[in-house]
């Protein structure tokens, strides 16, 4: 038998989230000869998030049930900050909120995890840059007086621009304390620096 030496080449997917901040995705040469393995960092920002429409809200310190606002911000939820919509017969309109995400570059996203209280009639929407509806999801929940996280499933849906809307029908308050935009970067091509590089060493049977 004689000695042979073969290159495994392996890419990878890095994940991201809105509202986490900056997320490293980490390029890794492994050396399986010794000679010491080598890392390197790719920056990754995460996606503009810009606001088109909203409700009106209550003022921070808001409370309803067992929920409290943490902001006036109708973008609070996507910085982990807990607002308090006003429902539909305290001034408010049916559409929450509607944004534009726009991104850096082409991702692939994964879900969208929206968080809050009070669903009644509600509709979650993805929209592509030319705003045909992508995924939805829909809920007829009636009492708000649970917390819970709906899913928008956007799995293999890919671009650099999107708009994100919800609409719902509660008369009084809506809470929402977490919009979570999960999404993957293909890393970039590059043949001097691979994602991974795994040199396996063994016999033919020559």
């Amino acid at each position: 038998m004689r000695p042979f030496a073969g290159v495994t080449y392996v890419l990878s997917l890095a994940a991201f989230c809105v509202g986490s901040g900056p997320t490293v995705g980490r390029i890794v040469v492994d050396d399986a000869l010794g000679h010491g393995a080598q890392t390197a960092k790719i920056e990754a920002e995460t996606p503009s998030v810009t606001l088109v429409g909203a409700s009106d809200t209550y003022p921070a310190g808001t409370s309803f049930q067992s929920w409290t606002s943490m902001t006036g911000d109708p973008l609070g939820p996507f910085s982990g900050q807990s607002v308090m919509f006003r429902g539909l017969e305290r001034g408010g309109v049916a559409q929450l909120y509607r944004v534009r995400l726009d991104f850096a570059q082409a991702v692939t996203l994964e879900s969208i995890v929206v968080e809050g209280a009070a669903w009644f009639q509600g509709t979650i929407e993805l929209l592509d840059d030319q705003e045909n509806v992508l995924a939805s999801l829909s809920s007829m929940d009636s009492d708000g007086s649970f917390l819970q996280s709906k899913v928008l499933d956007t799995s293999g849906i890919t671009g650099r621009t999107f708009f994100l809307a919800e609409t719902n029908a509660d008369t009084i308050w809506r809470y929402r304390s977490k919009i979570e935009v999960n999404f993957s970067v293909s890393p970039p091509t590059n043949r001097k620096a691979p994602l991974a590089i795994y040199i396996i060493l063994g016999e033919d049977e020559a």
